[in-house]
């Protein structure tokens, strides 16, 4: 088990995220109960809905700032490693982040080699 065994019933309910389901569980965390959610390059392995869901619960369960990083193009990516969340399974653009209506939206470009 790893050094935060607390947060293990957590990494577990945003793996399930992206299982299929009209149902997903919310994540096990109070509201506001941390200062800064990320989700990095994470919300492209999920469905749309699934990634809407995952927003929502990191805004409900963050304090200050939810962090979230994404590929700024879509490309096929297949599970491997017998690991199917490796998939893509979604786009996310700045004009999706935008249309949310989400709080203190920044955007910021990163090269993706120096």
């Amino acid at each position: 088990m790893g050094a935060l065994p607390e947060l293990l019933p957590g990494a577990q309910a945003v793996r399930r995220a992206g299982e299929v389901g009209p149902q997903r569980p919310p994540l096990p965390f109070g509201d506001k109960e941390f200062d800064v959610v990320t989700a990095v390059e994470v919300i492209e392995h999920l469905p749309r809905a699934a990634g809407l869901q995952l927003l929502r619960e990191a805004e409900r369960v963050a304090k200050r700032r939810v962090i979230v990083t994404t590929p700024q193009a879509f490309f096929e990516q297949e599970a491997f490693d017998g690991n199917p969340y490796q998939a893509h399974r979604s786009l996310w653009t700045w004009r999706d982040f935008a249309r949310l209506g989400l709080q203190g939206l920044r955007r910021r470009v990163l090269p993706l080699f120096r």
